[in-house]
């Protein structure tokens, strides 16, 4: 089992900056920081995260070598998306990059930030326990909490130390078995190849269909057209 440090905090405006903080710090590698709401936090491209109670939040400190944020967010969401299905039996999807969805709606979101060397920051977001109704109106369409699709109460302490032990797990595991095994086992989770997707990055947009993942990580779009392009960052927008 994994030694791991836990600090608990009721609020916080964002786990991930606190953690930041800890690091500049010299905090220790596998602290997690925990809070029941964050009211400023923070998602992908510095967008905002809303975080509710009943939620489980959190950001884990992590020391690696020879780690590159690609594997590590890709192991980050395959461990989730698993850890999930197993505490509820149904099965999520993991829309590139980092986006945990269930019935196309968003329930779990990951923040990964590489800082000095061989330092990450890997940020957690779940709607556990939270309700549809705890979010702002112009969201509620979007998200979905395993609460209200299970009927379900869990546990969040059992939770996060399941997914830390996970995680470390993982991490054992692609350093043992390499990037491929792992994004095998990701595949397993991913959107449905052929899901109708838009797809926005600095040069624009552009509409298709997902056709899955190369062994670098990169998403590919098949156009309308039929042409096969790829993509190593952007955003991957479900058409429904």
């Amino acid at each position: 089992m994994k030694r791991f440090k836990i600090l608990r905090f009721s609020s916080l405006p964002s786990t991930q900056e606190f953690a930041g903080k800890l690091l500049e710090k010299g905090e220790q590698s596998w602290t997690v920081v925990w809070a029941e709401e964050q009211w400023a936090g923070r998602g992908r491209g510095g967008r905002k995260f809303f975080s509710p109670r009943g939620g489980l939040y959190f950001s884990l400190l992590l020391f690696e070598r020879n780690l590159d944020s690609s594997s590590l967010l890709y192991l980050s969401s395959w461990v989730v998306a698993k850890e999930l299905e197993k505490i509820s039996g149904v099965k999520p999807e993991i829309k590139w990059p980092n986006d945990i969805l269930l019935e196309g709606k968003k329930l779990a979101g990951i923040l990964l930030e590489k800082k000095k060397e061989n330092w990450f920051i890997l940020g957690v977001g779940i709607n556990l326990n939270s309700t549809v109704k705890d979010f702002p109106s112009y969201l509620q369409d979007k998200i979905i909490t395993l609460h209200e699709y299970t009927g379900k109460i869990f546990d969040l302490e059992s939770v996060l130390f399941s997914l830390i032990e996970e995680l470390w797990k993982g991490l054992k595991l692609l350093k043992e078995e390499g990037f491929l095994y792992i994004l095998h086992k990701w595949r397993t989770y991913s959107i449905p190849i052929g899901k109708r997707i838009i797809f926005h990055w600095k040069g624009g947009i552009q509409e298709g269909y997902y056709w899955g993942v190369g062994e670098e990580g990169e998403v590919y779009l098949r156009t309308l057209e039929g042409r096969v392009i790829s993509f190593t960052s952007g955003d991957l927008n479900l058409i429904f």
